[in-house]
């Protein structure tokens, strides 16, 4: 499958829907091989427990995974880019639906001033 590294600077963005505390995840297994999933620097990767939003803002992009090596929880609400080598790989899925699995070091908050360029 084809994967696309973001270049520095591109960013993508999704929004926290109250993720579960850093003690309580765990890391991300291949259900075939039983062997970690790693992120794009080698190191384990866990679920983030965000969403994506659709781009024309009509709700959540079911389609969308988000998997992070450097795992923090953000209150409800927050809105998150990805930060460090990020990695995207689209999927055909059984039954034929169509997703993408976004793989990145970490996620941080969005600093809305500079989205608007008031920084």
């Amino acid at each position: 499958m084809a994967q696309y590294k973001l270049a520095d600077g591109e960013k993508f963005v999704a929004m926290s829907m109250g993720m579960r505390d850093a003690e309580s995840i765990q890391q991300r297994m291949n259900r075939e091989t039983g062997e970690v999933k790693v992120g794009p620097t080698g190191k384990p990767s866990y679920a983030s427990g965000v969403v994506a939003i659709r781009a024309d803002g009509s709700g959540q992009d079911r389609g969308v995974t988000i998997a992070v090596e450097e795992y923090r929880a953000y209150p409800m609400g927050t809105t998150l880019h990805t930060d460090g080598i990020t990695v995207i790989t689209p999927y055909v899925a059984d039954g034929g639906r169509q997703g993408l699995s976004v793989l990145c070091e970490r996620l941080v908050p969005v600093n809305v001033s500079s989205i608007k360029g008031d920084a």
